[in-house]
């Protein structure tokens, strides 16, 4: 009985440990994702209205981009088997209808 008590302190103690390196590494992660995020729209910020439009990006657009960029969602605005769009319109526009 007291073998039992002993290995069930130290699952405790070890589940506690563990929990607390989990939060450690967790916080650590938040921190660097946020410092990322944050330097991805000064860059973006920084460039022209015309470098914004070569890489399909409005101005507007920059911290929704960068912030979902980061989390791993994806903004998708062109495809191949898309339906193509009138010859006037730049490539970045051709693709999913209402997208960019």
């Amino acid at each position: 009985m007291a073998q039992a008590r002993g290995l069930r302190r130290s699952l405790d103690e070890a589940s506690v440990g563990r929990r607390m390196v989990e939060m450690a590494q967790h916080a650590w992660t938040r921190y660097w994702t946020s410092r990322a995020e944050h330097a991805t729209v000064g860059i973006l910020s920084g460039l022209d209205d015309r470098t914004l439009k070569d890489i399909g990006l409005d101005r507007s657009e920059i911290e929704s981009v960068a912030y979902s960029a980061i989390r791993g969602e994806r903004r998708v605005c062109w495809s191949p088997a898309g339906p193509a769009q009138p010859a006037g319109e730049p490539a970045s526009r051709r693709g999913v209808p209402g997208c960019c």
